[in-house]
């Protein structure tokens, strides 16, 4: 017993191999643990953590099973496949010689998509070489990127739409300027027979020609500033009785035109420039479809109620609410139409000639923009009718066309403001022979100091809205100091939506376009050469 004692305690190699082997197991127990951690810490990543080698994944943490199934799923599609190739080429490419790779690539499916980086490493494992990747969702960075260049490009084209529009209506009001110069002086020859008797023509045309660039200058205007447009209370029946005139004037021979027009219809509110354009569109519309051989053309108003039962069953075009509308319709004898001319009626470019179907886009946006519908109903023996809704009117009044006539009423003296010499001239000389006294001014500085010498004399101030020196908002405040009691109207060659632009704007009896300033002085003239 003594003797196997003594070999254990003297046989010294023995017990370093033993020391030795215990250590080995404490490492090995300590590297287990630590290798127990990280295992743990890997898996809960959200980084994908992969080694590839020989053809095959030798490990994946979680999230790379989850990112890289989009690749190796059985389901795959052939765009994943596509990238799956790619993404193993790396592999190869890496163990040949390159280092290290870099690597985005998206993913498009049916109803989603997906961004993934991913970076490669050549490494040495268990004594052969191998790849060690990472792979990592960038989605959300990649949408963030997309949305800001979204926000930027959108910002970058609202600039650019202000700074056109800034020019637009800056061209506007300066052609708006020249076009009332023009029709003035028409008025004033017009009111001179001994002048116009040998060609009154001319006249016409120019008068005619004129009117058109005011309505082209008027759809520049809307077109370029849709958040501004001159809502109007308005009779419905009234304008379409005005433009009935010229509708007879231009119709074809062969076509005949009617109207049943409901009487005391309620108002509605809408720009009066915008609704024209539309009535004119759907009525060019109908007569370049009557045949040859003739036709008919109605022109009908009426007022109907909308219920959710009739807005669940709507089958036209634009969204119907229920409540009250106002609706005008334009029928017509030709063939109806097929079903598939109705659903591209407002395709711009539908038609060989893409021009009217453009209009007719146009017509429609302007009526969603304010809220109504249309419909379409075509039979092939009974012809076509296409009945625009527009919301009826919470409004009583309806805006008088000829407010500035009855404006005038009881005046004697005008103060008139422009600094537009042709159009100052004009105005003196047409209101002098329809009997006024006329004092004049070239800015609002000059008006102002005129009028604290005279106001006790001046009726009315006719007042541009902008001048140099001082515009007309600035000379509005400063003569209310001097007479509270001034009346005032302010004109301009903008269009009301320019007053609207204008803060706490008090003061003022009405606003009135120059065109319409003419038009208005000039049926005064005539008026006054017919009693002559």
């Amino acid at each position: 017993m003594k003797k196997e004692t003594g070999l254990i305690d003297g046989d010294a190699s023995w017990r370093q191999k033993y020391e030795a082997l215990l250590k080995e197991y404490q490492l090995l127990q300590k590297s287990s643990s630590n290798l127990l951690e990280l295992t743990f810490l890997s898996e809960l990543s959200q980084f994908g953590l992969f080694i590839f080698q020989n053809g095959r994944f030798l490990y994946q943490n979680k999230m790379a099973r989850k990112l890289l199934s989009v690749l190796y799923d059985d389901a795959a599609t052939e765009n994943c496949l596509r990238l799956k190739g790619q993404f193993e080429q790396n592999f190869t490419r890496i163990l040949a010689d390159i280092p290290q790779i870099e690597q985005e690539f998206q993913i498009v499916e049916e109803k989603s998509q997906q961004w993934f980086h991913a970076a490669f490493e050549r490494v040495q494992y268990q004594g052969a070489p191998a790849v060690a990747g990472t792979i990592f969702d960038i989605s959300s960075k990649q949408l963030v990127a997309e949305e800001r260049l979204v926000v930027e490009q959108q910002l970058f084209r609202s600039q650019k739409m202000e700074s056109l529009n800034m020019l637009a209506r800056g061209v506007a009001h300066e052609f708006n300027n020249i076009l009332s110069g023009i029709l003035g002086y028409v008025t004033l020859a017009k009111a001179e027979p001994g002048q116009t008797s040998g060609s009154p023509e001319v006249f016409l045309n120019i008068e005619d020609l004129s009117r058109r660039g005011i309505r082209l200058v008027s759809q520049l205007l809307t077109y370029s500033q849709a958040d501004f447009t001159a809502l109007q209370v308005t009779d419905l029946n009234r304008l379409l009785e005005e433009m009935l005139g010229i509708f007879q004037s231009k119709l074809p021979s062969r076509i005949m035109l009617h109207h049943q027009f409901m009487p005391n219809l309620p108002a509605i509110e809408i720009d009066v420039g915008q609704l024209k354009q539309v009535v004119v569109t759907f009525y060019n519309e109908a007569v370049q479809n009557v045949p040859d051989k003739g036709g008919i053309l109605t022109l009908i108003t009426g007022q109907m109620n909308v219920d959710t039962e009739f807005c669940r069953k709507f089958d036209g075009f634009l969204i119907p609410k229920p409540g009250s509308y106002v609706f005008f319709e334009i029928h017509d004898t030709r063939s109806g139409m097929t079903e598939k001319e109705i659903v591209h009626l407002f395709d711009p470019y539908f038609r060989e000639s893409g021009e009217q179907g453009l209009k007719l886009s146009i017509a429609l946006n302007v009526i969603k923009n304010n809220n109504g519908f249309v419909t379409v109903n075509s039979l092939l023996a009974a012809g076509n009718s296409v009945r625009v809704y527009l919301p009826a009117s919470t409004e009583a009044e309806v805006a008088d066309p000829h407010f500035f006539q009855q404006a005038l009423h009881g005046v004697d003296t005008i103060l008139l403001v422009d600094n537009e010499q042709a159009i100052l001239t004009i105005l003196k000389t047409i209101f002098t022979k329809l009997g006024y006294s006329v004092f004049t001014a070239n800015n609002g500085r000059e008006a102002v100091d005129l009028f604290e010498q005279i106001y006790d004399d001046i009726d009315l101030v006719l007042l541009d809205l902008t001048m140099p020196v001082m515009n007309g908002i600035e000379a509005l405040k400063k003569l209310r100091e001097i007479d509270p009691a001034v009346r005032i109207i302010m004109f301009s060659g903008y269009d009301k939506s320019e007053m609207d632009r204008v803060p706490d704007v008090q003061g003022v009896e009405a606003f009135i376009e120059k065109p319409r300033l003419i038009d208005e002085l000039n049926q005064q003239i005539m008026d006054l050469f017919g009693r002559k």
